[in-house]
C-alpha cells in the first residue's frame, strides 16, 4: 500500500521491502489484538485477502475515525461484523460472539474449548512452513506482487529479511530459515529480485545471547542495527 501511495509517483531506481518473518502474523489481521493478544496497538487497519486466482484484494479499514473505533469496541455485535475478514476471529467465532449467543458460552467446558481454538495456532514457524495456510499465502502473495509491480515500473527490487530473536533461535536449532519457502521464493519469483537474508550476519555476531544487540520490543539496538547495515551493505556492493 505504500509502495502504490507513495512509492510509484516518485519514479526510484530501487525499492527495498523489509521483511520481518515473525510478524507474518499481522498480515492477516484487521485488529491487532486478535493476532497479539498482549498488543498495546488498539487500532484497526487494513489487511489483503486473496481472491479465487490468489490475487490480492484490499479489505479497507473497518475503523476510519477515532469515534468508529469507539462505537465498534463497545458493541460485541459490530466488533464481529467489523473483524469478520480477520483470520483470527474467523477461525474461532464463537469466541468472540456476544456472551450467550453460544451454547458453549453456557458451560465452563465450552468456554475452555473456545479458548483453546481461539489462543492456537500462532507460531508464525508453524504458519509460514505450511504452504497451505492463509498466513503463508498472503506472506507470499504480498512479496510477489510488489516485487512484480516494481520490476515492471523499472526499479530494482531487492527484498532484506530481518530476523528478530525468535527468528534466529529457530534457524540456529533447524539449520533452515522457516521462512525460505514464502519471503524468499516470493521474492526470488520475479526476474533480477535479490534477497538479503541478514540472519546469518547476526548469527555470527552472537546475537541470540548477546543482549547488546537489542532494544525495548524486540528491536535491533545500535549494535544490532550495525551489524544488519553492514550486511545489507556487503550484499549491495
Amino acid at each position: 500500500m505504500r509502495w502504490r501511495r507513495d512509492g510509484v509517483a516518485e519514479h526510484p531506481d530501487e525499492v527495498w521491502l523489509g521483511v520481518l518473518p515473525s510478524a507474518a502474523l499481522r498480515n492477516v489481521t484487521c485488529w491487532m489484538p486478535c493476532a497479539s493478544h498482549w498488543s498495546e496497538v488498539v487500532l484497526f487497519k487494513p489487511r489483503f485477502v486473496l481472491d479465487e486466482h490468489d490475487a490480492l484484494v484490499l479489505v479497507p479499514c473497518p475503523a476510519r475515525s477515532l469515534h468508529d473505533l469507539v462505537d465498534i469496541v463497545g458493541d460485541q455485535t459490530r466488533f464481529l461484523a467489523a473483524c469478520r475478514s480477520d483470520h483470527w476471529v474467523a477461525r474461532a467465532s464463537g469466541a468472540y460472539a456476544p456472551f450467550g449467543s453460544s451454547l458453549l458460552h453456557r458451560f465452563a467446558l465450552g468456554r475452555i474449548l473456545l479458548t483453546l481454538a481461539e489462543r492456537g495456532g500462532r507460531e508464525p514457524r508453524e504458519q509460514l512452513l505450511d504452504p497451505e495456510s492463509e498466513v503463508a499465502r498472503i506472506e507470499s502473495a504480498l512479496v510477489r506482487e510488489i516485487a512484480r509491480e516494481v520490476t515492471a515500473s523499472g526499479a530494482r527490487f531487492r527484498c532484506i529479511v530481518l530476523p528478530d530473536r525468535g527468528d534466529l533461535r529457530a534457524l540456529h536449532e533447524s539449520g533452515t530459515p522457516y521462512w525460505e519457502g514464502t519471503v524468499s521464493a516470493a521474492a526470488r519469483s520475479e526476474s533480477g529480485a535479490q534477497v538479503i537474508d541478514t540472519s546469518r550476519a547476526l548469527l555470527d555476531a552472537h546475537a541470540i545471547e548477546n543482549d547488546a544487540m537489542w532494544a525495548a520490543g524486540g528491536h535491533y539496538s545500535a549494535e544490532g542495527n550495525r551489524i544488519v547495515a553492514e550486511a545489507i551493505e556487503r550484499a549491495v556492493e
